[in-house]
């Protein structure tokens, strides 16, 4: 069968206010008894914020659902071709054609790895905060595994001559070099470092927890990024 929706329901998923583009796909299900096999392909075409200016990101899910499980192959790009996004993922399903089911088994287990390179802007425009802005390059290579209920995420991030604005705040950095690991507790910041829009400069480091302790310490340099200027000093953030 055909599937045709418009990209609400995607800004529902993101939790997004607003998003347009659409999402169409086919699903077929096939099987007897015990057996039932299946794919889902979906098709995502000009994904963006709902502003006019908004990068769009455009790809396809697709999805295979046999007697090994379930298994996922995400590929993203935008019309530029500066972004290029993969993951892959696996799950194991229990299923029936007759009586119909398709559900997951208990403690059932994800393997997923995700790979990204590229512009981050028209991937931030629709998973990052509606009135933050992040521009620049990032290369991304993580891995999502284990339980369902206690996920495990590892891997790294690397963003080069970024730039972010949070309108919210009233901060404006440039020059944004970030380098950063991913465990299954926290990200550790190995470095930062970024320019104010009017001056200065801050850099760190340090590691932030999930859901425990967390201590990162920034060095700002006469930073002037927001409405006032921030001086030489170091601030500490722990908990």
């Amino acid at each position: 069968s055909a599937l045709d929706l418009d990209a609400s329901i995607l800004a529902r998923l993101s939790n997004r206010p607003a998003l347009r583009g659409s999402v169409g796909g086919v699903l077929s299900l096939e099987g007897a008894g015990e057996a039932l096999e299946g794919t889902l392909e979906l098709i995502l075409a000009d994904i963006a914020q709902a502003r006019p200016d908004a990068p769009e990101v455009s790809g396809t899910l697709e999805t295979a659902l046999g007697p090994d499980g379930m298994q996922a192959v995400l590929s993203l790009s935008d019309a530029e071709g500066a972004l290029n996004l993969t993951g892959r993922a696996e799950l194991p399903v229990l299923t029936s054609a007759e009586p119909f089911e398709v559900r997951l088994p208990t403690g059932a287990s994800l393997q997923s790895e995700f790979n990204g390179t590229g512009a981050i802007e028209p991937i931030w425009s629709i998973i990052g905060p509606a009135d933050t802005a992040l521009r620049g390059q990032f290369e991304l290579a993580a891995t999502v595994n284990g339980p369902l209920s206690d996920l495990a995420p590892e891997g790294s991030l690397v963003i080069r001559e970024g730039d972010l604005e949070d309108a919210l705040v009233g901060l404006h950095l440039k020059e944004i070099d970030l380098t950063a690991d991913l465990d299954p507790q926290a990200v550790s910041v190995r470095s930062l470092s970024a320019q104010g829009w009017r001056g200065g400069r801050v850099t760190g480091s340090g590691r932030y927890g999930f859901g425990g302790t967390s201590s990162v310490a920034l060095q700002l340099d006469q930073l002037d990024a927001l409405q006032r200027l921030l001086r030489d000093q170091i601030v500490d953030i722990e908990r």
